[in-house]
């Protein structure tokens, strides 16, 4: 279960950076940001001065009040009539005073983390409107609403000339100095996106590049751009948009393919639409709790549309009472301060008194006895199990999984089967082999992993890693070595809630109602930890961990050995990784062991093709 729990773990941390970063992707803002005033229909040469955030602030873009366009320049020679069509539109619609614009984002993308598949389609919806554009008197509205999974995030962002106020999907009201490292991120400059600064590339993209006519009296321009060029000519456009993906990551590569620009002229000259289409595939490394990094991939398709709102129109943007917004502090750099170690103190050597050596308890060697006194017989038999040095065992696990984000209930159902061969298990000449077969929401992965005291190796079939054996990473990936040996033997206590029953081929089964703390008592803290997810190295950091309703089922042989055991229990918890999520599951997991005493041998193929996991260093966005 520690697996799933980290892939989990994986998968919403990945989710929330998405809700997050996705919305403030792609909705880029002007740089020059408005000033607050009342005046309506203010020409670009009125000057105004910063009133207080709490005072209602109005700005009015009229049609009339367009600045002077220079004439459209003659098309230079070799450029064809697509040039020609986006080249004035482009200049018409950025020169607007007031606009509004509508953009509809569609990704549609499937994440793999550790061979575990998981689609995610991710929609964000913007409407921005802006007043007065270009000059001293510019107000800037903009509503995100990005809904993943089921769950809506929505922001709202507010831009006069002194000030951008934020409102993030959680409610918080922030207001930042436009002077700001953090106000930059929404102060972007905004374009219609439609040929690049350089003429002569310009007129090289769209060569013997067709111009569809509509029926509407619209005119559409349709390009195929190979990825070095949207690098060279779009980036600073949609690089927002781009970047969201991999917030809070190590990009490693970023591929872009059947990327297609589409703009839409309208009848008035005036930018109608843009439309941006990518298959998008992306590796990155997710940093954990701790020091655990996860490698992660992204495949899928981005599908982005901006329209424009009836361009020319009269617009208005009035913003609201902002006094609540409490303004950003950030949190100075504190120098830490140098550690003097202090002289240590010479202890006494202490005297050492033998420790008597006890006399052993002897071991019953038939089933004969756990009618009469079933706590023993169940005891000595994990006992003797434990004492294995080698064993097949088959586990299947079964968790039923609910999660809240974003106050949204999602459900995941996952399978866990693991069939492992160990030896030497004890020793420093310890192997495994293990085959885990993990099915969840429809989707199955399979992994082949061997492991020894120096290198797990794990296969997916199409990758093969060679992690080192007490990296935090090799831990999610270790087969369960079965019981470990008790010290000291339960109290009665433990027992006192167990029913026996005799069975028809000689075995007994023994079921026992546990609380957390028998069960602990009984079998270790470290399995109700692996049990729980909560076992460490998995990278899950757990707050509020309960296990509830646990009942531990045991099947004993003839032979003295634990034939199987199947453990069902209750967990919630709550997975804290910036923000918290609530887990709540029911867990069944079911370990039998094969003939238990035969012999074991563990004999690895030829591993020298694994290649060594070393985590990479971050790759710079300007070399992606």
């Amino acid at each position: 279960m520690k697996k799933i729990l980290t892939v989990l773990l994986a998968l919403l941390t990945l989710t929330a950076l998405l809700l997050t970063a996705v919305s403030c992707g792609g909705n880029e803002q002007p740089t020059t940001s408005a000033a607050e005033s009342s005046v309506t229909g203010a020409s670009p040469a009125d000057s105004t001065t910063a009133s207080a955030p709490n005072d209602a602030q109005t700005e009015t873009a009229k049609p009339t009040e367009t600045p002077t366009v220079e004439p459209t320049p003659t098309v230079p020679a070799g450029a064809d009539e697509a040039y020609a069509l986006l080249a004035a539109a482009g200049k018409k619609t950025d020169a607007l005073l007031g606009y509004e614009q509508q953009t509809e984002m569609q990704f549609k993308m499937n994440v793999t983390v550790f061979g575990i598949l998981q689609n995610m389609d991710v929609t964000v919806s913007a409407l921005i409107k802006t007043a007065n554009n270009g000059t001293d008197k510019r107000l800037t509205e903009e509503r995100t609403t990005t809904t993943m999974m089921g769950t809506t995030a929505e922001r709202t962002v507010y831009i006069d000339k002194d000030f951008v106020y934020v409102c993030d999907e959680n409610g918080t009201k922030t207001r930042y100095a436009q002077d700001s490292e953090e106000a930059a991120a929404y102060n972007k400059t905004a374009d219609s996106a439609t040929l690049p600064e350089d003429e002569a590339a310009a007129i090289g993209l769209l060569k013997n590049v067709a111009v569809t006519e509509n029926g509407d009296g619209s005119k559409t321009v349709t390009v195929s751009i190979t990825q070095e060029q949207f690098e060279q000519y779009y980036w600073d456009q949609f690089s927002d948009m781009i970047m969201a993906i991999s917030e809070g990551s190590e990009m490693q590569s970023i591929a872009l393919s059947d990327i297609s620009l589409s703009v839409t002229v309208l009848e008035n000259g005036y930018v109608g639409a843009f439309t941006l289409n990518t298959k998008i595939a992306v590796d990155m490394i997710m940093h954990m709790e701790g020091d655990l990094t996860i490698p992660a991939k992204i495949d899928g398709e981005i599908s982005s549309i901006t329209t424009y709102v009836d361009p020319g129109k009269e617009v208005s943007v009035t913003l609201p009472d902002l006094s609540e917004y409490e303004e950003f502090v950030p949190t100075p750099t504190v120098e830490p301060t140098p550690t003097v170690e202090p002289t240590p103190t010479v202890e006494p050597t202490p005297t050492v008194v033998p420790t008597p050596t006890p006399t052993p308890t002897p071991t019953p060697t038939q089933t004969p006895s756990v009618l009469s006194d079933a706590p023993r017989a169940l005891m000595d038999a994990v006992d003797k199990t434990a004492a294995l040095t080698g064993y097949e065992v088959k586990k299947e696990n079964v968790t039923d999984m609910s999660f809240d984000l974003f106050g949204e209930t999602q459900r995941m159902l996952t399978t866990t089967v693991e069939e492992t061969l160990i030896s030497g298990a004890g020793t420093e000449e310890q192997k495994s082999q293990s085959k885990q077969t993990q099915s969840s929401d429809g989707e199955t992965a399979e992994l082949t992993v061997y492991a020894d005291r120096d290198f797990v190796y794990v296969s997916d079939g199409n990758n093969k890693v060679r992690f080192a054996a007490d990296s935090d990473v090799a831990a999610q990936f270790l087969p369960d070595t079965g019981f470990r040996k008790n010290e000291k033997d339960p109290s009665a206590d433990v027992f006192k809630d167990m029913t026996v029953t005799e069975n028809a081929d000689g075995t007994v089964t023994c079921v026992i109602r546990l609380t957390p703390e028998q069960f602990s008592e009984l079998l270790g803290e470290d399995m109700l930890s692996a049990l729980s997810g909560a076992e460490p190295g998995s990278g899950v950091e757990i707050e509020d961990l309960t296990c509830s309703d646990i009942t531990a089922t045991f099947v004993l042989l003839q032979s003295g050995y634990v034939g199987s055991y199947t453990v069902k229990m209750h967990v919630d918890m709550v997975m804290s990784m910036g923000l918290k999520i609530n887990v709540s599951s029911e867990f069944t997991g079911t370990t039998t062991y094969v003939d238990p005493g035969k012999d074991v041998t563990v004999t690895f193929p030829d591993l020298s093709d694994y290649e060594e996991y070393v985590p990479e260093e971050p790759a710079d966005p300007a070399d992606l």
